[in-house]
């Protein structure tokens, strides 16, 4: 910690397929924050939660993104194929080294038929760029693009 400008805690915490933070989850997002971590991104539950800002001791304002979900994964439940990409600006000025910016961007684990394999094609992709072209081609019911961004305000909540 004291030879970086900047201490980023990757974590695997949670309950799996929850989209709520846990208790536990929360108290180590605490710690972290009171103990000079500038930045904590989490993993484990395969599913998507929500990012907030915690406050720490000394005043410190920390992003906590509690999980990212699946970026790729076989999993088949909308809940699985919905993930996050934690996108953040880091800054050094003679204050110190902080995250200045940070966002969370909903990503989609897509599943398409492989007519050359027989197989199929997985792929990630933003759910930005998610259409009701690509939904309708999808091996999995329950994932149109509206039914994907539901589920994501849904967990996130409506900007």
């Amino acid at each position: 910690k004291a030879k970086s400008d900047l201490v980023i805690v990757f974590v695997h915490w949670g309950t799996e397929d929850s989209t709520v933070p846990s208790a536990d989850q929360r108290s180590w997002a605490q710690f972290f924050a009171d103990h000079g971590v500038g930045l904590v991104i989490g993993s484990g539950p395969h599913a998507l939660q929500p990012m907030q800002t915690v406050t720490g001791a000394d005043g410190n304002e920390v992003p906590v993104y509690y999980s990212l979900g699946n970026f790729l994964s076989h999993q088949k439940d909308p809940l699985n194929m919905l993930g996050g990409r934690a996108s953040v600006t880091i800054e050094k000025d003679d204050s110190g080294t902080f995250v200045r910016n940070h966002f969370l961007y909903p990503t989609m684990t897509v599943i398409l038929p492989n007519a050359m394999t027989g197989w199929y094609t997985y792929r990630p992709m933003m759910l930005m760029d998610y259409n009701d072209a690509i939904s309708r081609q999808h091996i999995v019911s329950g994932v149109s693009m509206n039914e994907m961004w539901d589920l994501y305000y849904s967990i996130v909540g409506k900007p």
